[in-house]
């Protein structure tokens, strides 16, 4: 049975009660009605909409109850103006923040339909795509599904998402075929792009908020990231670039263009306020790596860990294997420091970097220390 967390005040708690923890079951909600939801959703202003449509094979129970987890413990993120979502049946509406949508499962198809006066509704709708992503790995990794994107001057008009970026991206087609027989202008589309692509769930294509972070006058970098290329590399090069994204200034390694010296790895160290150590399957196993944490035990730099979390990537491993394969000198590392688990998904990795951010700025520097 699926729990997700519930951060919204019950009225049928008494006073004493109103600290517990609450869960959402939403796999309980499948026969359930509420009129006053019913109602509300057919009064809705409805503005861009998009279709998860699975009728080329079939939608799988849960993989809408689980959405509908993913989204209502999301939706508790936004401090003051978090709102309650509204759940019953085969239909929900939903609040991020200040970005309103409903959504309602019919067959096969998932509709995701915005408020049409929310607030960044191409970057709720990516989101959402990226929710649906986790939620249909956890029941079905190799699902077939597609994307339609319901057009803005014609709600009969439904059409495929990919062929509608090919063409928004193409200069000068301006007509793109729908599912049916309809056809329809290019340029209607525009505002599901506003965001970058709805499909891309890792990398920052919007706006992003930046962080203020002074370094010390002997420092350049705020985190040198250390890890083995061929399991981390990857996932390396992400951080990075999301930690630049949001202000930070990074050391990523270089090994793999042979260019660096043990010398200016080392350096690159001692420039950095923070040593992050990216813990894969064999990781210890690098000497260079083993250097690196060593230099910034010998420095006394703060020490952070991210783990690989994804059990289908080729670094993922438990972590008792850490505990068994680090060296000796280094083992005190896990001995009070929490790993982070590391976030590729979207709709994961706000928490994952503000957290991560929020470690780096609580460090200490050697004035500090």
């Amino acid at each position: 049975m699926l729990m997700s967390d519930w951060a919204f005040p019950e009225e049928v708690l008494t006073t004493g009660r109103q600290s517990e923890p609450l869960y959402l079951v939403s796999s309980l909600l499948k026969n359930s009605t509420n009129a006053s939801l019913e109602a509300e959703f057919a009064d809705m202003n409805i503005g861009m909409t998009c279709v998860l449509d699975f009728s080329k094979f079939f939608l799988p129970d849960g993989v809408f109850a689980r959405l509908l987890s993913l989204c209502a413990q999301y939706s508790g993120d936004f401090g003051e103006i978090a709102r309650a979502p509204q759940l019953a049946g085969n239909q929900a509406i939903v609040h991020f923040g200040l970005s309103v949508f409903a959504l309602e499962q019919t067959q096969d198809k998932i509709w995701i339909r915005m408020e049409r006066d929310s607030e960044k509704p191409a970057a709720t709708l990516k989101m959402l795509v990226s929710m649906f992503r986790g939620a249909r790995d956890a029941v079905f990794r190799d699902l077939p599904w597609e994307l339609l994107l319901q057009s803005p001057r014609d709600a009969s008009i439904l059409v495929a998402y990919d062929n509608a970026a090919r063409a928004y991206t193409s200069p000068g087609v301006q007509s793109v075929k729908s599912v049916g027989t309809r056809i329809a202008r290019v340029a209607d589309f525009a505002p599901f792009f506003q965001d970058g692509s709805l499909k891309e769930d890792e990398r920052d294509t919007g706006e992003v908020d930046k962080f203020d972070l002074p370094l010390a006058s002997n420092l350049k970098y705020h985190v040198f990231l250390s890890h083995k290329q061929l399991e981390a590399g990857d996932a390396c090069n992400l951080m990075a670039e999301k930690l630049v994204n949001r202000g930070l200034d990074v050391w990523v390694d270089q090994r793999t263009r042979g260019n660096l010296s043990t010398e200016e790895m080392q350096a690159g160290i001692l420039a950095s306020k923070c040593y992050l150590l990216f813990l894969s399957k064999t990781v210890f196993s690098s000497n260079a790596v083993c250097m690196e944490l060593d230099t910034a035990l010998r420095a006394e730099k703060p020490i952070l860990l991210v783990h690989e979390s994804d059990p289908n990537r080729v670094g993922f491993t438990e972590f008792s294997t850490y505990l068994d394969t680090v060296p000796e000198t280094a083992r005190h590392i896990f001995d009070h420091r929490e790993s982070m688990p590391f976030q590729r998904r979207l709709y994961l990795t706000d928490s994952f970097y503000n957290e991560l951010i929020r470690r780096i700025a609580a460090s200490p520097s050697e004035d500090d220390r």
